[in-house]
């Protein structure tokens, strides 16, 4: 495994750990990080508005993308 792997990797772990689920296109190396659902509930419009381009750019790759979501507590536990 390379540094960049590595790195990569350890960026998933950190995004995960604070409570974003991550989607990871291995082609182009792209990580997007936004918040799980589990904290955007709530104000819905608010997170939409404010993650609006790392929503369009999910919604333009989804077929390339993977997505790794925050383990919920019973998961984690």
């Amino acid at each position: 495994m390379d540094k960049s792997e590595q790195n990569i990797i350890n960026n998933i772990a950190q995004e995960l750990d604070c409570g974003n689920d991550c989607y990871y296109n291995p082609e182009t190396k792209l990580l997007i990080c936004i918040p799980s659902a589990d904290l955007r509930m709530g104000d819905e419009d608010y997170f939409e508005e404010v993650f609006k381009d790392d929503f369009e750019k999910i919604k333009k790759q989804k077929k390339n993308l993977i997505k790794i979501e925050v383990l919920k507590s019973f998961e984690s536990f």
